[in-house]
């Protein structure tokens, strides 16, 4: 058997390398351009006024547990209905909070939160 190099992989009984080769950063870089790309869209346009109810429906579904495209077909982009839901778990799931979602642009900050009738 030939006796390893520090070039070979650590797999392959190389020394093991904390730091990354410039070809595993190229991969890294590829990959996060390729999420990047269409995670931009998601940010300039929103859906259409007409899918108000599955943006309410499918984020109270996956708090009761229901998983997106197993249970019920979603065709939007990864984790929106996750942010969605932790929307709704702080401020409700009502067509106003929706609203103050779609409203929501990047850049934008909450500044305050008012809660009302916090007694009832």
């Amino acid at each position: 058997m030939p006796k390893p190099t520090t070039d070979d992989p650590f797999v392959l009984g190389g020394t093991p390398s904390l730091l990354p080769r410039r070809t595993q950063l190229i991969a890294v870089a590829m990959v996060l351009a390729v999420i990047a790309v269409p995670v931009r869209g998601l940010f300039v346009a929103t859906g259409s006024s007409m899918e108000e109810g599955f943006m309410l429906v499918f984020p109270k579904r996956l708090l009761a547990g229901d998983v997106p495209n197993v249970d019920f077909l979603h065709l939007y982009g990864p984790f929106s209905l996750h942010v969605l839901a932790g929307w709704y778990t702080v401020f409700g799931d009502t067509i106003s909070g929706l609203s103050v979602v779609h409203e929501l642009g990047v850049g934008d900050v909450i500044e305050s939160v008012t809660i009302e009738n916090a007694n009832q």
